[in-house]
């Protein structure tokens, strides 16, 4: 009969460590959804809605633009398309402008995919770059910009989206 009361002791101590854990399990997660989502009290964030696209690394000279692009974020479903790459001037002179239909034609060889997963590739209305794509697309330019001269890389997403990018042409 001893056993008996003993086993009862211990399930009890069980269900009480067992609710303990509940408790706290959930006061971490509702935590972590506050600080990094702003969703019990506040204006709900969702980071993944919209594309987020990262231009380090690129550089001109005055022929190629070797355009480097890292999608950081936004959905996995179906990622970004890039619909448009300009140069211009801080003036506002446009230098060259490469819309979907160009970048649509792009070949295969002019674009270095850093991973063998995700790629960048051409598409129907200008370059798809998959969530996760990190790559350098090579495009050359028609009209030679002088080195030395500050120029702001813009690339579009056909839901109009803008990255803008300040850079100097190297010789």
């Amino acid at each position: 009969m001893m056993a008996i009361k003993h086993e009862a002791v211990e399930t009890k101590n069980q269900k009480r460590q067992a609710l303990g854990m509940l408790i706290v399990g959930v006061v971490i997660t509702l935590f972590t959804y506050q600080v990094f989502h702003h969703g019990l009290w506040g204006k709900l964030v969702n980071y993944s809605k919209k594309p987020d696209l990262v231009l380090t690394g690129t550089h001109v000279t005055p022929h190629m633009l070797d355009l480097e692009v890292y999608n950081t974020g936004g959905s996995g479903v179906y990622g970004e398309f890039t619909s448009m790459v300009a140069l211009t001037s801080s003036a506002g002179k446009v230098y060259e402008i490469w819309n979907g239909q160009q970048l649509h034609k792009i070949s295969k060889e002019s674009i270095h995919n850093v991973y063998h997963f995700e790629k960048i590739a051409p598409g129907p209305h200008g370059l798809i770059v998959p969530l996760s794509a990190k790559g350098t697309i090579r495009l050359a330019i028609n009209r030679p910009i002088p080195p030395g001269t500050q120029v702001t890389v813009t690339v579009e997403d056909v839901s109009g989206i803008k990255w803008h990018m300040l850079t100097t042409v190297q010789p």
